[in-house]
């Protein structure tokens, strides 16, 4: 799948601590935690590796594809 959660570097950073935690017993899998995603995928397009297809502003948008 190509779709996912586009998260700021540190967000990120924070998801991986959750998967340390986890690992290592700190928290258990039961355990409802929260992470937020404090900034925007957006500030970082230099992460992003692959073109993305450009948006044609002239267009309507076709809403039941998103």
């Amino acid at each position: 799948s190509r779709e996912g959660i586009a998260l700021c570097p540190e967000t990120a950073v924070c998801l991986g601590a959750l998967e340390v935690l986890l690992k290592e017993g700190k928290i258990k899998p039961t355990e409802r935690i929260v992470v937020f995603n404090t900034g925007a995928a957006q500030k970082y397009p230099e992460a992003v590796r692959e073109q993305l297809p450009r948006v044609d502003c002239t267009k309507s948008i076709e809403w039941e594809k998103i």
